[in-house]
C-alpha cells in the first residue's frame, strides 16, 4: 500500500466520492448525512477510494466502501475497511453490519461475519 494514506473526508473531496460511488454504482443515499464518519484514500492528494461508517446508536452500518478500478490491488479498500472497523470499535460501536452490493467474500477477512442480507439499514 505504497504511497497510500487513509484520511478523514472532507467536504471539498465529497463530489469526487459521489462520482467514485456512482461509477460503481453504490448508493449515495445519506451518505452526506454521515460525512463526519466517511474516510478516504489518497494517492498523493487524489482521492482513491472510500468507505463510510453510519452510526445507530451501538451500531454501525459499513457502507460505500469503493476503490478506483487501477489501484484495487493496492490495500487500498482493505486498509479502507480496516480504518472504519477501528473507528467503530473506538466510538463504542457493539456491532457492525455490512450495507453491499458484492462484497460479501470480502467483509469475513476482517473478523466480521457474512452479511445475511445486502440491503436495509439496521
Amino acid at each position: 500500500m505504497s504511497g497510500i494514506t487513509i484520511t478523514r473526508a472532507q467536504m471539498d473531496d465529497l463530489d469526487v466520492v459521489e462520482a467514485l460511488l456512482e461509477r460503481e454504482q453504490l448508493l449515495l443515499d445519506g451518505l452526506r448525512e454521515h460525512v463526519d464518519h466517511l474516510l478516504v484514500a489518497r494517492s498523493g492528494n487524489r482521492v482513491i477510494g472510500c468507505a463510510g461508517l453510519e452510526v445507530y446508536g451501538d451500531a454501525g452500518l459499513l457502507r460505500s466502501v469503493a476503490v478506483e478500478a487501477e489501484h484495487r490491488s493496492s490495500g487500498a479498500g482493505s486498509a479502507l475497511t480496516r480504518a472504519a472497523l477501528d473507528e467503530a470499535a473506538r466510538s463504542g460501536i457493539a456491532v457492525v453490519y455490512l450495507f453491499t452490493k458484492g462484497a460479501e467474500r470480502f467483509f469475513p477477512r476482517f473478523g466480521q461475519p457474512a452479511p445475511s442480507a445486502t440491503s436495509g439499514r439496521p
